[in-house]
């Protein structure tokens, strides 16, 4: 990928964030310098919402890519991966995500996932944590939402489009907290549950308004820019739970290696 492609797909991610262009660009070519790897571009609706959402890996030095982030010194250690984000006001933030944080260990940290979970990484960013977890057995998609987003307080009833297929070890769950208080909870569906691409595409794009489905076509070139492989576009699809009752959703396209 060159310098001329980086910078392209950078302003196609940023496009609802204007005022963090340049910053995204500069933490994400102090990430690559550092031998950092994206591996994932989330592509959200609302896009204001979401902005520019990259995933990096080290592929050399995980330690020299969480100094290049500033995370170098977060409470759990070296993060497993990195993600980067953009804010309206132009803030460029990377996240920390850790597969086996200490934490995982202590039931208290599971508050707000349901019983029967694997859980399987967290992520703590200032006073905000998130714990994620797959379903390990094989429930229908209505079921398994239902029990996730009933410590919200909320009713489970929402049009999704497509409807995943029950299927083992392809159904996820993060529960986030502010503090003591239960904010969200995103529910995950892996592409083995899923259509084909190509139906998948149609079903994902169907509600969107004329600017989201551009703002998602941009996603879309932008993790193709990002990667050196042609590899399939989707990974997972989520949605998010807000405690206020509202949802969003959000593609995790693939960049490839």
């Amino acid at each position: 990928m060159h310098e001329g492609q980086q910078a392209e797909a950078l302003a196609r991610l940023a496009s609802a964030h204007p005022a963090a262009r340049a910053p995204l660009a500069r933490v994400v070519g102090s990430l690559i310098a550092a031998g950092g790897a994206p591996f994932e571009v989330i592509a959200g609706t609302p896009v204001t919402r979401y902005g520019a959402r990259i995933t990096f890996r080290s592929t050399t030095d995980p330690a020299a890519l969480a100094e290049a982030a500033g995370l170098a010194d977060h409470v759990w250690g070296v993060p497993d991966w990195i993600g980067v984000r953009t804010a309206p006001d132009g803030t460029v933030q990377c996240k920390a995500y850790h597969r086996r944080p200490p934490p995982l260990g202590i039931s208290t940290v599971h508050r707000g996932l349901p019983a029967g979970l694997d859980p399987v990484m967290a992520s703590l960013d200032g006073t905000v944590l998130e714990v994620y977890a797959v379903e390990p057995g094989q429930r229908s998609w209505p079921t398994f939402v239902a029990g996730c987003v009933t410590p919200l307080g909320l009713n489970a009833t929402h049009d999704f489009a497509p409807i995943p297929r029950p299927t083992r070890h392809a159904f996820a769950v993060s529960a986030r907290h502010g503090g003591a208080q239960l904010t969200a909870v995103t529910v995950y569906a892996a592409t083995k549950a899923l259509p084909t691409e190509d139906a998948l595409l149609a079903a994902w794009t169907a509600g969107m308004s004329g600017e989201q489905r551009t703002a998602f076509g941009q996603a879309v070139v932008a993790a193709r820019q990002l990667g050196t492989a042609d590899v399939p576009l989707f990974d997972m699809l989520a949605w998010t739970f807000d405690a206020s009752g509202f949802v969003s959703r959000a593609a995790s396209l693939r960049v490839g290696a």
